[in-house]
Protein backbone atom coordinates (compact mmCIF):
# COMPACT_ATOMS: atom_id res chain seq x y z
CA UNK A 1 0.00 0.00 0.00
CA UNK A 2 2.92 2.43 0.79
CA UNK A 3 4.67 1.94 -2.67
CA UNK A 4 1.55 2.71 -4.37
CA UNK A 5 1.17 5.99 -2.11
CA UNK A 6 4.77 7.11 -3.25
CA UNK A 7 4.56 5.81 -6.57
CA UNK A 8 1.18 8.03 -7.02
CA UNK A 9 3.06 11.13 -5.68
CA UNK A 10 6.16 10.46 -7.77
CA UNK A 11 4.10 10.69 -10.36
CA UNK A 12 2.38 13.91 -9.82
CA UNK A 13 5.80 15.37 -8.93
CA UNK A 14 6.79 14.30 -12.42
CA UNK A 15 3.16 15.83 -13.94
CA UNK A 16 4.08 19.06 -11.98
CA UNK A 17 7.51 19.50 -13.12
CA UNK A 18 6.44 19.15 -16.84
CA UNK A 19 4.24 21.50 -16.16
CA UNK A 20 6.08 24.08 -14.60
CA UNK A 21 9.17 23.93 -17.24
CA UNK A 22 7.65 23.54 -20.56
CA UNK A 23 5.78 26.80 -20.57
CA UNK A 24 9.74 28.62 -19.34
CA UNK A 25 11.12 26.50 -22.43
CA UNK A 26 8.54 27.63 -24.70
CA UNK A 27 9.26 31.24 -23.38
CA UNK A 28 12.54 31.27 -24.28
CA UNK A 29 11.81 29.86 -28.04
CA UNK A 30 8.68 31.94 -28.49
CA UNK A 31 8.70 34.72 -31.89
CA UNK A 32 9.98 37.38 -29.46
CA UNK A 33 13.33 35.87 -28.36
CA UNK A 34 14.44 34.01 -31.78
CA UNK A 35 16.22 37.48 -32.89
CA UNK A 36 18.22 37.97 -29.60
CA UNK A 37 19.50 33.92 -29.76
CA UNK A 38 20.69 34.97 -33.36
CA UNK A 39 22.26 38.30 -32.05
CA UNK A 40 23.89 36.15 -29.60
CA UNK A 41 25.25 33.68 -31.79
CA UNK A 42 26.55 36.35 -34.18
CA UNK A 43 28.28 37.88 -30.90
CA UNK A 44 29.58 35.07 -29.67
CA UNK A 45 31.23 33.55 -33.41
CA UNK A 46 31.94 36.62 -35.54
CA UNK A 47 33.14 39.00 -33.69
CA UNK A 48 36.82 40.30 -32.94
CA UNK A 49 38.06 42.23 -30.16
CA UNK A 50 41.72 44.08 -30.43
CA UNK A 51 43.55 46.44 -28.37
CA UNK A 52 45.27 49.55 -29.60
CA UNK A 53 48.35 51.41 -29.25
CA UNK A 54 49.26 54.74 -31.19
CA UNK A 55 52.93 54.88 -31.17
CA UNK A 56 54.55 58.05 -32.36
CA UNK A 57 57.90 57.80 -33.89
CA UNK A 58 60.38 61.46 -33.99
CA UNK A 59 63.29 59.85 -36.90
CA UNK A 60 66.05 62.04 -37.48
CA UNK A 61 66.39 63.02 -41.05
CA UNK A 62 68.80 64.70 -42.97
CA UNK A 63 70.70 64.67 -46.65
CA UNK A 64 72.65 61.17 -46.15
CA UNK A 65 69.03 59.55 -44.97
CA UNK A 66 67.31 57.63 -47.71
CA UNK A 67 63.79 57.36 -47.29
CA UNK A 68 63.35 54.64 -50.20
CA UNK A 69 65.71 51.99 -48.50
CA UNK A 70 64.73 49.65 -45.59
CA UNK A 71 65.80 51.18 -42.08
CA UNK A 72 65.72 48.95 -38.54
CA UNK A 73 63.85 50.33 -35.97
CA UNK A 74 64.08 49.20 -32.31
CA UNK A 75 62.62 50.84 -29.52
CA UNK A 76 64.66 51.38 -26.09
CA UNK A 77 62.94 50.37 -22.51
CA UNK A 78 59.96 52.44 -22.49
CA UNK A 79 57.13 50.49 -23.23
CA UNK A 80 53.41 50.65 -21.73
CA UNK A 81 53.23 48.26 -18.66
CA UNK A 82 50.25 46.55 -21.13
CA UNK A 83 53.58 45.30 -23.62
CA UNK A 84 56.07 44.81 -21.33
CA UNK A 85 54.18 42.27 -19.66
CA UNK A 86 52.20 41.00 -22.17
CA UNK A 87 51.75 37.31 -22.83
CA UNK A 88 53.35 36.66 -25.79
CA UNK A 89 52.39 33.04 -26.11
CA UNK A 90 48.84 33.93 -26.33
CA UNK A 91 48.99 37.47 -28.07
CA UNK A 92 49.67 38.42 -31.82
CA UNK A 93 50.94 42.00 -32.61
CA UNK A 94 50.51 43.81 -35.67
CA UNK A 95 51.96 47.20 -36.37
CA UNK A 96 50.53 49.29 -38.83
CA UNK A 97 50.48 53.12 -40.41
CA UNK A 98 48.01 54.19 -42.94
CA UNK A 99 49.06 52.65 -45.92
CA UNK A 100 51.55 49.85 -44.77
CA UNK A 101 51.32 47.26 -42.41
CA UNK A 102 54.50 45.73 -40.75
CA UNK A 103 54.14 42.00 -39.15
CA UNK A 104 55.57 41.85 -35.56
CA UNK A 105 53.88 38.35 -35.00
CA UNK A 106 56.86 36.12 -34.31
CA UNK A 107 57.31 37.16 -30.59
CA UNK A 108 60.22 36.05 -29.68
CA UNK A 109 62.16 37.16 -32.80
CA UNK A 110 60.29 40.50 -32.45
CA UNK A 111 60.15 41.19 -28.94
CA UNK A 112 63.02 40.56 -26.57
CA UNK A 113 62.49 39.88 -23.23
CA UNK A 114 59.01 41.73 -23.50
CA UNK A 115 61.16 45.02 -23.21
CA UNK A 116 62.06 45.55 -26.91
CA UNK A 117 60.08 46.24 -30.42
CA UNK A 118 62.09 45.91 -33.61
CA UNK A 119 60.55 46.14 -36.90
CA UNK A 120 61.93 46.78 -40.58
CA UNK A 121 60.16 49.86 -42.60
CA UNK A 122 60.62 52.02 -46.04
CA UNK A 123 60.52 55.44 -44.31
CA UNK A 124 59.15 56.48 -47.41
CA UNK A 125 55.70 54.60 -46.89
CA UNK A 126 56.11 55.54 -43.79
CA UNK A 127 55.46 59.57 -44.49
CA UNK A 128 58.59 60.27 -43.84
CA UNK A 129 59.90 62.63 -46.64
CA UNK A 130 63.48 63.41 -47.74
CA UNK A 131 65.31 66.64 -46.69
CA UNK A 132 68.43 68.56 -46.89
CA UNK A 133 68.98 69.86 -43.46
CA UNK A 134 68.65 68.05 -40.07
CA UNK A 135 64.57 68.46 -38.78
CA UNK A 136 63.22 65.32 -36.59
CA UNK A 137 59.87 64.20 -38.41
CA UNK A 138 56.99 62.82 -36.52
CA UNK A 139 54.84 59.72 -37.66
CA UNK A 140 52.04 57.93 -35.98
CA UNK A 141 51.82 54.46 -35.91
CA UNK A 142 49.31 52.25 -34.52
CA UNK A 143 50.32 48.82 -32.79
CA UNK A 144 47.43 46.40 -32.48
CA UNK A 145 46.99 43.19 -29.87
CA UNK A 146 45.10 40.10 -31.08
CA UNK A 147 43.84 37.18 -29.25
CA UNK A 148 43.32 35.48 -32.48
CA UNK A 149 45.73 34.70 -35.49
CA UNK A 150 44.51 37.28 -37.86
CA UNK A 151 47.39 39.10 -38.95
CA UNK A 152 50.33 37.49 -42.01
CA UNK A 153 54.04 37.79 -40.89
CA UNK A 154 56.17 39.91 -42.89
CA UNK A 155 60.28 38.49 -42.55
CA UNK A 156 62.35 40.80 -40.53
CA UNK A 157 65.93 41.15 -42.37
CA UNK A 158 68.97 43.22 -42.64
CA UNK A 159 68.52 47.03 -42.72
CA UNK A 160 70.89 50.03 -41.43
CA UNK A 161 69.28 51.36 -38.05
CA UNK A 162 67.75 54.36 -38.24
CA UNK A 163 67.61 56.97 -35.47
CA UNK A 164 64.21 58.74 -33.25
CA UNK A 165 62.82 58.85 -30.34
CA UNK A 166 59.30 57.34 -29.35
CA UNK A 167 56.19 57.18 -27.34
CA UNK A 168 52.91 55.82 -26.78
CA UNK A 169 49.74 57.07 -26.24
CA UNK A 170 47.08 55.79 -24.70
CA UNK A 171 45.31 52.23 -25.60
CA UNK A 172 41.70 51.56 -26.12
CA UNK A 173 39.93 48.17 -27.25
CA UNK A 174 38.10 48.31 -30.16
CA UNK A 175 35.05 45.46 -31.30
CA UNK A 176 33.11 44.18 -33.78
CA UNK A 177 32.23 42.04 -36.44
CA UNK A 178 35.47 40.64 -38.30
CA UNK A 179 34.67 40.28 -42.07
CA UNK A 180 37.13 36.82 -42.73
CA UNK A 181 35.02 35.35 -40.01
CA UNK A 182 32.38 36.75 -41.91
CA UNK A 183 33.23 35.30 -45.08
CA UNK A 184 33.59 31.89 -43.84
CA UNK A 185 30.10 31.75 -41.84
CA UNK A 186 28.78 32.98 -45.48
CA UNK A 187 29.91 29.20 -46.34
CA UNK A 188 28.66 27.29 -43.28
CA UNK A 189 25.34 25.02 -43.82
CA UNK A 190 22.37 26.16 -42.23
CA UNK A 191 21.83 23.18 -40.43
CA UNK A 192 24.87 23.72 -38.81
CA UNK A 193 24.54 27.67 -38.01
CA UNK A 194 21.64 26.70 -36.19
CA UNK A 195 23.11 24.25 -33.86
CA UNK A 196 26.15 27.10 -33.37
CA UNK A 197 23.48 29.24 -32.59
CA UNK A 198 21.62 26.93 -30.30
CA UNK A 199 18.61 28.04 -32.40
CA UNK A 200 15.56 26.27 -32.41
CA UNK A 201 15.41 23.55 -35.71
CA UNK A 202 11.40 24.20 -36.46
CA UNK A 203 12.51 28.21 -36.87
CA UNK A 204 14.31 30.06 -39.15
CA UNK A 205 16.24 32.88 -39.59
CA UNK A 206 17.83 35.26 -42.09
CA UNK A 207 20.86 37.86 -41.57
CA UNK A 208 21.10 41.06 -43.55
CA UNK A 209 24.09 43.36 -43.08
CA UNK A 210 24.01 46.72 -44.59
CA UNK A 211 27.17 49.23 -44.66
CA UNK A 212 26.46 52.73 -42.73
CA UNK A 213 22.97 52.80 -41.67
CA UNK A 214 21.25 53.44 -45.41
CA UNK A 215 18.75 49.77 -45.37
CA UNK A 216 17.77 50.71 -48.62
CA UNK A 217 21.01 50.43 -50.33
CA UNK A 218 21.78 46.60 -51.53
CA UNK A 219 23.15 44.43 -48.25
CA UNK A 220 26.61 43.45 -48.25
CA UNK A 221 26.24 39.83 -46.57
CA UNK A 222 23.06 38.10 -46.58
CA UNK A 223 22.46 34.39 -44.26
CA UNK A 224 20.80 32.48 -45.84
CA UNK A 225 20.68 33.53 -49.18
CA UNK A 226 17.70 31.68 -51.06
CA UNK A 227 15.45 31.66 -47.57
CA UNK A 228 11.94 33.70 -47.59
CA UNK A 229 9.06 33.62 -45.31
CA UNK A 230 5.88 32.42 -46.70
CA UNK A 231 2.62 34.36 -46.29
CA UNK A 232 1.43 32.30 -43.32
CA UNK A 233 5.25 33.17 -41.18
CA UNK A 234 4.94 35.88 -38.69
CA UNK A 235 8.41 37.63 -39.16
CA UNK A 236 9.96 39.27 -36.39
CA UNK A 237 12.63 42.04 -37.35
CA UNK A 238 15.51 42.63 -34.52
CA UNK A 239 18.01 45.59 -35.81
CA UNK A 240 21.20 46.81 -34.56
CA UNK A 241 24.55 48.92 -35.14
CA UNK A 242 27.91 47.24 -34.70
CA UNK A 243 31.28 47.78 -36.42
CA UNK A 244 32.83 45.84 -39.30
CA UNK A 245 36.78 45.09 -39.00
CA UNK A 246 38.73 43.91 -41.81
CA UNK A 247 42.37 43.81 -42.27
CA UNK A 248 43.88 43.08 -45.83
CA UNK A 249 47.70 42.75 -45.99
CA UNK A 250 47.72 42.05 -49.38
CA UNK A 251 46.68 45.49 -50.29
CA UNK A 252 49.05 47.17 -47.88
CA UNK A 253 46.07 48.51 -45.59
CA UNK A 254 45.61 48.53 -41.60
CA UNK A 255 43.40 47.62 -39.61
CA UNK A 256 39.71 49.47 -40.98
CA UNK A 257 36.42 49.89 -38.89
CA UNK A 258 33.58 50.97 -40.70
CA UNK A 259 29.86 51.14 -39.18
CA UNK A 260 27.44 48.66 -40.47
CA UNK A 261 23.58 47.90 -39.52
CA UNK A 262 22.49 44.22 -38.72
CA UNK A 263 19.25 43.18 -39.59
CA UNK A 264 17.71 39.54 -38.43
CA UNK A 265 14.48 38.47 -39.41
CA UNK A 266 13.24 35.51 -37.92
CA UNK A 267 9.98 33.38 -38.30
Amino acid sequence: MDWSISAGIFIIYILALFILVTPAFKQYTAQEYLGSIVKDGVKESLSLELKRFPFFLSVSVDSSFDVNTEKKFKTNNNLPSELLYLNIEDTQIGLFNESLSYEITEKDYYIINHNEIKFIGVPSSMGITSSEQHENQIVKLWIFLSGEEIFDLIAYGEASDAEFNHTFGISETISGIYQQKLDDFLITDYAAAKTNFNYPEDKDFVITIYEGTDLAAPPIFTFPLDLIPQEKDTVSTLVWSDWLITYDNTQGKMIQRNPITIVVRTW
